[in-house]
């Protein structure tokens, strides 16, 4: 998206919700877009609270609602 013009509208810093990206993407002339949220560990965790978010991250991945606190997201979809 940062080489489209439609990058240029959002500004240097923006927030994004799940339905807006895929709005986002829809704008762009993706199709068939899927969204995966993955990796709910923090940066700026560390130490004892890393090894446990490591550890329960994959059952948090799975949660709904909890999902939602995930650190990055996965899109992709096809384009023309």
């Amino acid at each position: 998206m940062e080489k489209t013009e439609y990058a240029e509208l959002a500004g240097d810093t923006r927030s994004f919700s799940i339905n807006e990206l895929k709005q986002d993407f829809i704008y762009i002339g993706f199709k068939n877009i899927n969204i995966k949220l993955i990796n709910c560990i923090h940066p700026a965790f560390s130490g004892k609270l890393l090894q446990f978010m490591i550890k329960i991250e994959p059952l948090v991945e799975k949660i709904p609602i909890l999902n939602l606190i995930s650190g990055s997201i996965v899109i992709y979809g096809e384009n023309d």
